[in-house]
């Protein structure tokens, strides 16, 4: 019988070898995943609706005209949805929350989902998929409100909304006492902060409107020791009471023209430049 040469591996063991390397591979992907997104699970309302938002764009790059590379035109924009102040008076409530699932450029888009991404997951775990739902939806309603209000001669697109209300349940989550990291947050807040709103293009009010009822919100819907009652009573009435501040100041908007808000330009139905958060828009298309 002749020795096997040097070298020489049996076949069972690499059989029992591939496997061992596909664990280590999947191990290392899952290890990436975490890094670049803490808490990261396939099985999260903030991946549905991350995939949602992100096919969403492809839509409007396949069935709207565009300016240049990707850039829907304003009129598309808003034809889909896109936050106009005196159609939301009017009675187009839809429009608080269309906006979220539009988006401005691929860059846009792939900002805002990479932001939330980096953010939501452990709001999520925290608060349970359906609250989670519920705030990243009414955050995103009320920066629409908020900047429609304030600034009635955009129309505004984007989810950085909803995610500015995740930063705000963070900080919340912070002020509770559920993270030991309170002054790294505070601090990354304020870069964060500052980064999003310095574009020319940046929805102001909208992002602000987003972080403080995602602050306000976290506290109403988390159930534990660390927000007592009286606590998230406070919350919400804080939250109602800026809801009807802004909802009083929108009505009064209600039926006005674009020239009357000093639009320069507008669509079949009216428009103007678009405040996206984070990405300039382009050319208004007649």
């Amino acid at each position: 019988m002749e020795a096997p040469p040097p070298g020489w591996v049996p076949p069972s063991a690499l059989r029992r070898a591939r496997p061992q390397a596909l664990e280590t591979t999947a191990d290392t992907n899952k290890s990436l995943l975490q890094t670049m997104f803490p808490g990261f699970a396939f099985d999260t309302v903030l991946v549905a609706l991350s995939a949602v938002e992100l096919a969403t764009y492809g839509a409007l790059i396949c069935f709207l005209p565009t300016v240049g590379q990707g850039y829907p035109t304003l009129c598309g924009l808003y034809s889909w949805g896109a936050a106009y102040a005196p159609q939301i008076a009017s009675g187009a409530l839809w429009r608080l929350l269309a906006p979220t699932f539009l988006h401005a450029s691929f860059s846009h888009v792939l900002t805002n989902v990479i932001f939330q991404l980096r953010l939501g997951f452990s709001v999520e775990e925290s608060l349970g998929h359906w609250r989670f739902a519920v705030l990243y939806f009414t955050t995103g309603a009320f920066g629409s409100l908020m900047s429609a209000a304030m600034t009635p001669q955009t129309v505004a697109v984007g989810a950085s909304t909803s995610a500015l209300g995740l930063l705000g349940a963070l900080l919340a989550r912070a002020y509770l006492g559920e993270t030991a990291q309170s002054h790294g947050l505070a601090v990354s807040s304020i870069a964060i902060l500052i980064l999003v709103n310095s574009g020319p293009q940046a929805d102001v009010f909208g992002h602000l409107g987003g972080l403080l009822a995602g602050f306000l919100l976290y506290i109403v819907l988390h159930k534990g020791e660390t927000s007592p009652g009286h606590l998230r009573g406070t919350a919400l009435a804080a939250l109602a009471t800026f809801t009807l501040i802004g909802s009083v100041e929108l009505h009064k908007l209600a039926g006005m023209t674009p020239e009357a808000l000093g639009m320069m330009s507008r669509c079949p139905g009216m428009l103007t430049n678009v405040a996206t958060g984070a990405a300039k828009v382009g050319s208004a298309m007649q």
